[in-house]
């Protein structure tokens, strides 16, 4: 009987330990947006967001560079991860951090501290980025692919 109520306790605590983890897994994923990259493809974005800049950094490739192989999914050219906070958005809210990996080559001369205007599909898929020259942007008149 004793061995039967210590494996009960360990089922209990194991069964807890996994909700809070969920938890956190749960609440960090509303805070911040991982955006997915695409080229345009004769799109035009259905959003528009404004971004303050934080952060542009080359990733890491894994393990043996695998994570830059021409061959996988998700690699794209000279990638580099975009980390920022959104200032103006529409439906998505303010404040929030975005991160997205995209070709460097698109990012022109944006650097961290810049303003840029993204433009969305779906809300998560970005498919351009260009630069602003501050907050004060009204988003309806700035576009971000190329006429």
């Amino acid at each position: 009987m004793k061995y039967w109520s210590l494996s009960s306790v360990g089922k209990i605590l194991a069964v807890t330990i996994l909700g809070i983890s969920f938890g956190v897994l749960a609440m960090s994923s509303k805070s911040s947006l991982r955006l997915n990259w695409e080229w345009p493809a004769d799109r035009k974005p259905d959003q528009k967001i404004l971004v303050n800049i934080e952060n542009i950094k080359t990733p890491g490739a894994g393990f043996l560079g695998i994570g830059r192989s021409p061959s996988m999914v998700n690699s794209y050219p000279d990638p580099v991860v975009v980390t920022g906070v959104i200032v103006k958005a529409g439906d998505l809210s303010t404040g929030k951090k975005i991160s997205i990996t995209m070709p460097r080559l698109e990012l022109n001369d944006l650097g961290a501290g810049d303003h840029a205007v993204l433009g969305l599909l779906d809300g998560e898929t970005c498919i351009c980025i260009t630069r602003v020259s501050g907050d004060d942007v009204d988003l309806d008149s700035v576009s971000c692919i190329p006429e």
